[in-house]
């Protein structure tokens, strides 16, 4: 399409043309957690730690993607838990920090 025509297009539906920015850009994604320095160490050491319980060592994995940025499906691949389990502990650290 020729440029002419795509600015056309743009005008008509009052969309700027150039515009290279979404709706969305700057809203907060599921995947906001700010995890403390403390808390941090904390889970990376339940996960490097041998002699943790499982259920401690992918909780802790499943709270250290989401602070990394992680997406949920890139959590359930990761960890091979349901999505309700990553948003479950996602919303428990959240709530009740390291002891939830």
């Amino acid at each position: 399409m020729a440029t002419s025509e795509t600015r056309d297009l743009f005008e008509a539906s009052n969309i700027p043309f150039g515009s290279l920015t979404c709706e969305s850009e700057g809203m907060s994604t599921d995947s906001d957690i700010q995890l403390s320095l403390e808390d941090r160490a904390t889970l990376e050491g339940w996960v490097a730690d041998r002699n943790s319980p499982q259920k401690w060592v992918w909780r802790a994995r499943i709270v250290l993607m989401w602070a990394q940025g992680d997406g949920v499906t890139a959590i359930v691949r990761a960890t091979g838990k349901t999505k309700r389990t990553a948003y479950r502990w996602r919303d428990r650290y959240i709530a009740r920090g390291i002891e939830g």
